[in-house]
Parts: C-alpha cells; structure tokens; sequence
C-alpha cells in the first residue's frame, strides 16, 4: 500500500515538475535512437536502390522517396542521418543505443572535425555534458579560432526584411 505524505503544494508541484522532466528525457532519449535506427534503414535503401522499386519507377530519384509525404525528411537531414549511421554505426561500431546519449547536431560536427579514436572519444566526452556556448568553443578550437571570451567580438549589423525575411548588410 502507498505511503501517502503530506506535501505542501511547492513540493508536490517540485515532484510533478520533475516526474514530467524525466518523462521527457525518456521522450528524446526514444526519438533519437528511432532516427539513428532511421538512418541506417535509409542507408539500405539508397544503397541498394530499393527506392526505384517503392516509387515503382526505374527512373526514380532518391529526393522523390525523400519527398513523400510518408517520409517527409529534407535532404540535409537525411544526409546527416547517413553520416551518422556509415561513420559511427558502420564504421565505429557504436550502437544506436550508445549513440543516443549526445545530441545529434554535435555527433555530426564530430565526424566533421575528429580525425582519431583518441579525439572522438574525447569529443564525445564532451559533446555528453558541455553547455551550448562551451560546446561552441570546443569546435572553434577544432576549426582553429579563438574562444569567444578571448574575442574582441567585430559585430556586422544585418537588417531584415519584415515582409519576407531577406537578410541584407548594413
């Protein structure tokens, strides 16, 4: 039987909020292996061109499979998906499950800038628990600029357009 506590209405709200917190790292944790897993289903069906096949068409192109509303994904995304799945299921053979530990946008520039074992383990490391503006200087320092607190920071002033979104310099 339940012990039932007496909770002020701070703490119940504190446990409700955090019960729902871990609901949605259970949520995202799901949602990235299912696009891991996504990638590597896509990887079978553009290699062996399975998708001239589903579209019933010889002449078919693999942005046509891409565009069915069924599927939906933009090609960027799909080409990311693939690098994921050839360069750390395939080739480094690390699982889904494993994988889904980082963000996807940091396991992607990962395989842009690592060049060894050593730096990708290292960059995973940090990829787990580095905050935005850290993780952004871990890259800098990769594509060989300064960190931010280092910068004297040269701002460009940009003006949009309200009407359609055109970026122009000032």
């Amino acid at each position: 039987m339940p012990r039932i506590r007496n909770l002020t209405r701070e703490q119940r709200r504190g446990e409700d909020g955090f019960d729902l917190h871990q609901k949605i790292i259970v949520r995202e944790r799901e949602r990235r292996i299912s696009l891991i897993k996504i990638g590597g289903l896509l990887y079978e069906i553009k290699k062996q061109q399975l998708f001239k096949d589903i579209l019933g068409d010889e002449q078919a192109k693999w942005s046509a499979y891409l565009s069915q509303t069924e599927i939906m994904f933009s090609r960027h995304k799909v080409k990311y998906l693939l690098q994921i799945h050839s360069y750390f299921i395939l080739q480094r053979q690390i699982s889904p499950e494993e994988l889904a530990r980082y963000p996807l946008s940091r396991i992607i520039e990962i395989i842009k800038y690592a060049n060894s074992d050593e730096k990708i383990n290292s960059l995973l490391q940090v990829a787990a628990v580095a905050l935005p503006q850290d993780w952004r200087d871990t890259i800098n320092e990769l594509r060989g600029k300064i960190p931010s607190e280092d910068c004297n920071h040269l701002f460009e002033n940009i003006k949009v357009c309200e009407n359609c979104g055109k970026k122009v310099k000032q």
